[in-house]
């Protein structure tokens, strides 16, 4: 059963997140081969990817607090609800 899969993207400038990046996929397959062919892809992806602008770009710090605590993913929830 195919199912939408998103490459995710960060576009930092001088420490800051600016821009964030998706590029959706439609694929079938177990999870290693869908993961496989996300990671195949992230050359081409990220120069295509549906890019969006931060209102205030994000300190790179406060994206790694982010990650450590699990939470790094909640930037992108505004995307996923386009």
């Amino acid at each position: 059963m195919k199912e939408n899969a998103y490459n995710l993207f960060l576009y930092v400038d001088n420490m800051r997140v600016k821009e964030l990046g998706v590029a959706i996929h439609e694929l079938d397959g177990t999870e290693a081969e869908k993961l496989s062919v996300l990671q195949s892809l992230v050359g081409q992806d990220y120069r295509s990817a549906k890019r969006y602008a931060l209102k205030t770009p994000l300190e790179w710090g406060e994206y790694e607090a982010r990650m450590r605590l699990g939470r790094h993913l909640a930037v992108f929830e505004g995307i996923f609800q386009d």
